[in-house]
């Protein structure tokens, strides 16, 4: 029988088991605990070094290693220690140096350099600017979380298009690599089994307000839905701003018809939000495996996204849901008006997408964890770092 792993999982995140990524983190943590494994949690409150802020996104990364291993020579001990990948460079430097200390896992929730090149990619098919300041700052940024991947025993990825990058264009052995999913939790699919009467053109946005989540392409669609579709109305949820710096976007005319919830509390608030809606729209550029996307098709939403990342592992176009191109925003607008023309194609949309997130749980979610956990150990047993 293998014997249990301690584990310390690493993010620059709040502790806050609402937030995506650290509730990914703890949803999979907690059924790794109940394996018998121990799971320790080395969050952004952790980090005290006064750094500027333009220089966080670097220097994190070097006071977590400065951490992990002041807690080392106090006597803690792991089998393994997971980074999140942007943080993971200056603790592989370390075990270079030491190859004593506990093997390195990165953790990846959408591989870095991937991101940059799909941004540089969408600015160019849009016409933004990216100033020579910003595309030095992204490349840095690159550079250090490719460094960290490259010195990991192992690595979890979030979706299949993130690990065969990593096999062909970094020649990473399929052997350290391991494909994660988001997973779901029991309540949302069970509220999803309970909800039968939702408005039927109810449109729902649910993350950050922000250019990669495809905002540009929202904007214009869901301004013409609602033009065409009187009866319709769309929610932004979870945008982390208020409603005064999005409004602007939209028509003074549709603004009734808009609700803004800048921050979601709970998973009660979420279940409730979900269940008032009846069409998800996440036409993103890039992703890892959208938390979101699970949990909204859990729910019995239907899902317009694009054919990316995750989502492509996710979703069947116009079986599990429907794909637009990546910023093609007349391509999206055709695709929701579609949904609010055929309720009877959203319905039986929602319901393959059900079945297809209740296959995604965070338990299975965990196996693939904690074998990537003891590929490491066993990696890193033979003598490399």
């Amino acid at each position: 029988m293998d014997r249990s792993l301690r584990v310390l999982r690493v993010a620059d995140v709040p502790d806050n088991r609402h937030g995506g990524m650290s509730r990914t983190m703890y949803c999979t943590g907690d059924c790794l605990e109940r394996a018998g494994h121990r799971v320790d949690y080395l969050f952004h409150e952790a980090f005290g070094w006064r750094i500027p802020r333009q220089l966080q996104r670097y220097l994190r990364a070097w006071e977590a290693a400065e951490i992990i291993q002041r807690r080392i020579v106090a006597g803690e001990s792991w089998d393994v220690v997971e980074i999140h990948e942007p943080l993971a460079a200056p603790y592989g430097l370390a075990r270079r140096r030491q190859p004593s200390l506990p093997p390195l896992v990165a953790f990846s929730y959408g591989i870095d350099s991937r991101g940059y090149e799909a941004m540089r990619n969408y600015r160019a098919m849009k016409g933004i600017s990216f100033p020579i300041k910003s595309r030095m700052t992204a490349t840095a940024l690159v550079w250090q979380a490719a460094a960290g991947v490259n010195m990991a025993s192992h690595v979890i990825c979030s979706n299949q298009q993130d690990v065969d990058y990593l096999r062909t264009k970094r020649g990473i052995h399929a052997s350290r690599l391991t494909r994660h999913h988001s997973g779901v939790e029991g309540p949302f699919v069970e509220a999803g089994a309970r909800v039968h009467d939702r408005p039927p053109k109810a449109i729902l946005f649910m993350g950050n307000w922000i250019e990669r989540k495809g905002i540009d392409d929202i904007v214009p669609a869901v301004t013409s839905a609602l033009v065409r579709h009187p009866d319709a109305a769309f929610t932004i949820a979870g945008c982390n701003c208020p409603a005064e710096a999005i409004l602007p976007s939209f028509p003074e005319s549709l603004h009734s018809r808009i609700q803004i919830v800048p921050h979601v509390p709970d998973a009660e608030s979420l279940i409730r939000i979900y269940s008032q809606h009846s069409i998800m729209l996440l036409p993103s550029y890039f992703e890892g495996h959208p938390l979101v996307m699970v949990e909204a098709a859990a729910m019995g939403l239907a899902i317009i996204t694009t054919p990316v990342c995750g989502m492509l592992d996710f979703i069947t176009d116009d079986v599990s849901g429907l794909f637009s191109p990546v910023g093609d925003s007349v391509g999206l607008e055709r695709a929701l008006d579609r949904l609010l023309q055929e309720p009877e194609t959203a319905k039986r949309l929602s319901a393959k997408g059900r079945e297809v997130a209740r296959g995604h749980t965070w338990e299975s979610a965990s196996v693939k964890i904690e074998a990537a956990y003891r590929s490491a150990v066993a990696h890193a047993s033979t003598g490399k770092t």
